[in-house]
């Protein structure tokens, strides 16, 4: 078995700020697969479209950063009481593709 992850840009969730350069499109798809006792197999894959002309060493950071700090995000998540102990509906769509 294995988790996947799908994020996506919304770039109409919130107004639009003036001087900040909008994300319009994001596609990310973090792939999880047990390997081994204690191990996890990392994949991730992904598409941006920062939605203006962003400068070389900004894009080459975030390509770095962006399965680390995912991952990072991910489990501040599940080690949250909020979620560990939640007793409600998750607020994030569950699916089982």
């Amino acid at each position: 078995g294995f988790l996947t992850l799908t994020l996506r840009a919304a770039p109409d969730f919130l107004p639009p700020v003036k001087g900040l350069v909008r994300v319009q499109t994001q596609d990310m798809v973090i792939r999880m697969t047990p390997a081994g006792k204690e191990k996890t197999r990392l994949e991730v894959e992904g598409y941006i479209d920062p939605g203006g002309i962003s400068p070389a060493w900004g894009i080459n950071f975030i390509q770095r950063m962006a399965p680390y700090t995912s991952m990072v995000g991910l489990q501040r998540i599940v080690q949250s009481d909020q979620y560990r102990e939640a007793s409600g509906p998750l607020p994030f769509l569950i699916s089982a593709d």
